[in-house]
């Protein structure tokens, strides 16, 4: 894995390594579509780090959707992949990204998509985004915390909580990551410098368990748990003894033990709904 050195770094390296040197974000650059963007800084940052040349002399196309292909060439300039020769795949074959996507396969960054595939027009979603990054920069902490509770069981989770951990994303929404969202090229610029420059903002806490689900519950009622062996049920506006009361309209889809439903038409306690 190459790791990106620092902004504020200066790293004497043996041999002839290419040292990516950042310039100043500030700089002009010759997109004329980028002046609303909420990103602008960062698409600045990466045009005068020579990480994106844009969609055109003149454009960026900060809405576009970033493709597999476009993605291996935002890593391959942003991490300096060294060339390879070998080709990794089949689907490629005379795209103008075929290197970058070489470079970022021998890296051990992805494996592609399929069988012998990279699927280069496929649109990357932030799940995969994370992974793609995590893995160039690698990033090997942050894994053991959930941050977020809408990637559980996603197969980058660990590489999302990692993006987290390092500061890189706060998510979409409280404890929401949107893994399966697409990211656009302005965002994608965003990500990339935030690896160099990670948020000071710490990342959302870990949401808080769920609550765990009722036992003992009578399986005639549907609505509220009726827990059994605990003494008789009666509706609690009904002026039953109780000792425990249904707060709420209920469904009885089997034997009425507590005869809440009066009228036998499938509810009970029909006055609290």
């Amino acid at each position: 894995m190459h790791r990106l050195l620092s902004l504020f770094a200066i790293l004497a390296l043996a041999g002839s390594a290419t040292v990516l040197t950042p310039q100043p974000a500030a700089a002009a650059t010759p997109f004329s579509d980028i002046s609303d963007s909420k990103f602008k800084s960062d698409i600045d940052w990466a045009y005068n780090n020579g990480i994106t040349v844009g969609c055109s002399d003149t454009k960026f196309c900060p809405k576009g959707l970033v493709t597999r292909d476009q993605m291996a060439s935002f890593l391959a300039r942003m991490f300096k992949l060294p060339a390879t020769t070998r080709n990794y795949f089949t689907d490629d074959d005379g795209n103008r990204h075929e290197q970058a996507i070489n470079r970022v396969a021998a890296a051990g960054i992805t494996v592609g998509c399929d069988d012998g595939k990279y699927c280069p027009k496929g649109v990357v979603t932030r799940a995969q985004m994370a992974s793609f990054i995590a893995r160039a920069d690698d990033l090997s902490t942050g894994a053991g915390r959930d941050y977020f509770w809408d990637d559980n069981g996603n197969r980058h989770e660990a590489n999302i909580d990692r993006f987290a951990a390092a500061g890189i994303t706060t998510g979409c929404g409280e404890y929401k990551f949107c893994p399966d969202g697409s990211v656009t090229r302005e965002q994608m610029a965003a990500f990339l410098h935030r690896v160099v420059a990670p948020r000071s903002a710490a990342p959302y806490p870990a949401p808080p368990p769920p609550e765990p689900e009722p036992t003992g519950c009578h399986p005639s009622y549907l609505g509220h748990c009726l827990t059994m062996g605990i003494g008789d049920w009666d509706c609690a506006d009904g002026g039953g003894d109780g000792p425990n009361y249904v707060p709420v309209q209920i469904r009885v889809v089997g034997y009425d033990e507590y005869g809440l439903d009066r009228d036998n038409n499938g509810y009970g306690c029909e006055s609290l709904g």
